[in-house]
């Protein structure tokens, strides 16, 4: 026993490690040909993501941008050899590298552009509505927008209880409109309320 522990202790002694070696001017090389590749792959998800904005915003079709972008992933497999990139020793890491960047820059731009200052598609959104009717003599009376649960129904509502028609608005000599409007971008001057069969600023 106390033999093969010494040859063993031995063989431990005459190991040496050896390491490979290593090649600079390739790594640099290798590394050069990464940068370009995912400098590419964010140039060409930007340039992709602006042209799905744009199609978005004249179609209304968000699949179409969707589908702007795998055309662009799928496309960067003819783009490389075009651009001077080597292909023939892509491993599936690099592909899913590229698509990655790619897919990333692409939401991004698309996002953006998509947002203020650049678009606005949401709709406007108005509450806290009020209408006040001066009937003639030193007081106010306001009516909010309120909701019947009962009929389901949305009507113009004072604090004794009445309710808001055409024959009172014209009974008036002066009414008010408040509300809160925002996101109002799209909107093209100012925007109007509707009361029954009256359109009023």
């Amino acid at each position: 026993m106390a033999k093969k522990k010494r040859k063993k202790e031995a063989e431990a002694e005459k190991y040496e490690f050896v390491p490979p070696d290593f090649d600079e001017k390739q790594f640099l090389k290798d590394e050069m040909k990464a940068t370009k590749r995912t400098i590419l792959n964010v140039i060409y998800g930007a340039l992709f993501g602006a042209l799905a904005a744009g199609v978005t915003a004249l179609t209304g079709f968000a699949s179409l941008g969707l589908l702007m972008m795998i055309v662009g992933i799928a496309s960067l497999k003819y783009v490389y050899p075009i651009l001077g990139i080597d292909i023939s020793k892509f491993t599936k890491k690099n592909w899913l590298e590229s698509g990655a960047f790619f897919f990333l820059t692409f939401m991004a731009i698309w996002i953006l552009m998509f947002n203020p200052p650049f678009s606005d598609h949401a709709d406007p959104t108005i509450e806290n509505y009020s209408v006040s009717l001066h009937m003639g003599d030193t007081n106010w009376t306001m009516f909010n927008y309120t909701y019947d649960s009962e009929n389901a129904i949305y009507y113009w509502k004072a604090p004794d209880g009445s309710r808001l028609s055409d024959d009172l608005i014209n009974l008036t000599s002066e009414v008010r409109i408040s509300a809160r409007v925002s996101d109002i971008s799209g909107i093209e001057g100012v925007p109007k309320i509707s009361i029954g069969s009256l359109n009023l600023q």
